[in-house]
């Protein structure tokens, strides 16, 4: 899987530390609700106020999403999603990534 976000924002050292924290089930639920929270606050941000740094900590908690579902993809075994769930979770990404340039086409057009 060829990261988009990862490699912008972690080291490898910064990876592998997040990598070995996800061992489970709740541990992908937790970078899920850190993406969704992050967006959230985000959001609730006017847009004049918005500014470059917030996006790019949203993208820091993709990035951790990223390794979440590479781990899944990986070690499996180590989970109880079903391919559903996975494919949920993968539309859920989409989703937060669809999210994140439209907050972030608000910041750009305000200026």
């Amino acid at each position: 899987m060829a990261y988009k976000y990862v490699n912008k924002y972690y080291d490898f050292h910064e990876k592998s530390k997040i990598w070995r924290n996800i061992n489970s089930d709740e541990d992908v639920q937790m970078c899920i609700n850190g993406c969704s929270n992050a967006l959230r606050i985000y959001e609730g941000i006017p847009i004049k106020d918005r500014i470059r740094e917030d996006k790019e900590g949203i993208e820091r908690q993709l990035g951790v999403f990223e390794i979440a579902l590479e781990r899944i993809a990986k070690l499996p075994n180590l989970f109880t999603f079903t391919q559903e769930d996975i494919e949920r979770m993968n539309d859920k990404f989409a989703e937060f990534e669809k999210q994140l340039e439209l907050l972030d086409l608000q910041r750009i057009s305000w200026d």
